[in-house]
């Protein structure tokens, strides 16, 4: 009861505090500059709290790959913003607020076009969404297996953990063999294909023509109604944001496997140095100063050449031990 009293109380002070930031620096210049009025002041400070009382609801049972909360990681990533980017914004902070709201819960993006006040917001948050790792699946008999995964309760329409399964793994209830079973064959699928999802949508990310042209897509789909300017704004908005949840994501990723901080670090020197340094180079001064931390885990654990191989143990299992699968026990 404690941790979840001090918890909620830690979160609140963040709401506070981001609150208290965005009127301070963001919105009261914009009314002293007459650029909103008073009520548009207060109709957003409203949206402020709203957005985030709803990504908080969406992401209560979630974990990232380094055990932290993963409705930490939406309000660090609008702390960074607020911190390192030359321009932030209003629409900025929302959108990082709601970055990994279609990606990873059962949100869709005709929902939040539908229910958002900023339809901009909406659009460069599904620039930033990544497809359902399903859809890298080439094997036949593994899309079947998930498929049959999907079909019980542990799933969500996103081919991710559902908040209810969460829910059950973070309360330590009891898991039955079936769940057991069905959590090991997705943690292993993830672990194969996921990488390839991510490696897909990053070299796609390289460059601003491709953002383009799912942009351009986005609008044949008629889920939104957009000229080219606030289009391409909504590009570069897009791109900040996500370089600065990359940049969370690589100083936060101390508990995960090597595999993945391996990984990780190769792919953001891959796919992340050259846009960065041609569309926001202050962000990837501060990328490669995490970069280099990242690396010197991997040379404090003494690992070279190191390849994402799902034998490693799954950091969700290592904080549920509960769940003893195969070949994520210790081998003796």
């Amino acid at each position: 009861m404690n941790s979840i009293y001090q918890y909620n109380k830690e979160i609140e002070q963040h709401k506070q505090t981001l609150i208290e930031t965005v009127h301070q620096n963001i919105l009261l210049p914009l009314l002293q500059e007459e650029k909103i009025t008073f009520s548009e002041l207060r109709k957003k400070l409203d949206i402020l709290d709203g957005t985030f009382s709803h990504v908080k609801k969406m992401f209560s049972w979630r974990e990232r790959d380094n055990w932290e909360d993963a409705f930490i990681h939406q309000i660090e990533v609008v702390e960074l913003l607020l911190q390192y980017s030359e321009n932030p914004t209003f629409e900025k902070v929302i959108i990082l607020l709601e970055h990994d709201t279609i990606e990873d819960t059962d949100i869709s993006i005709s929902w939040m076009k539908e229910s958002h006040n900023d339809q901009n917001v909406v659009f460069s948050v599904a620039l930033m969404t990544k497809d359902p790792f399903i859809n890298f699946i080439d094997n036949t008999d593994d899309r079947k297996v998930l498929e049959k995964i999907k079909k019980s309760w542990i799933l969500n329409t996103k081919w991710n953990i559902s908040d209810n399964f969460y829910e059950k793994l973070s309360n330590n209830k009891n898991i039955t063999e079936n769940e057991n079973k069905a959590y090991k064959k997705y943690i292993e699928l993830s672990e194969i294909y996921k990488p390839i999802r991510n490696k897909a949508y990053s070299e796609k990310m390289q460059t601003i023509k491709w953002f383009e042209k799912k942009a351009i897509l986005i609008n044949i789909n008629e889920w939104f109604n957009l000229n080219f300017d606030p289009m391409y704004k909504n590009i570069i908005n897009a791109l900040e944001c996500k370089l600065i949840d990359r940049l969370h994501w690589i100083s936060t990723l101390w508990n995960c496997t090597t595999g993945k901080i391996k990984r990780k670090i190769d792919e953001t020197y891959t796919y992340y140095k050259d846009i960065s340094l041609q569309y926001f180079p202050h962000l990837w001064e501060l990328i490669e100063i995490e970069l280099e931390k990242a690396k010197k885990i991997l040379k404090n654990k003494n690992i070279n050449n190191i390849t994402n191989n799902i034998s490693e143990k799954s950091s969700y299992i290592l904080k549920h031990p509960q769940l003893t699968f195969g070949f994520y026990k210790d081998e003796k």
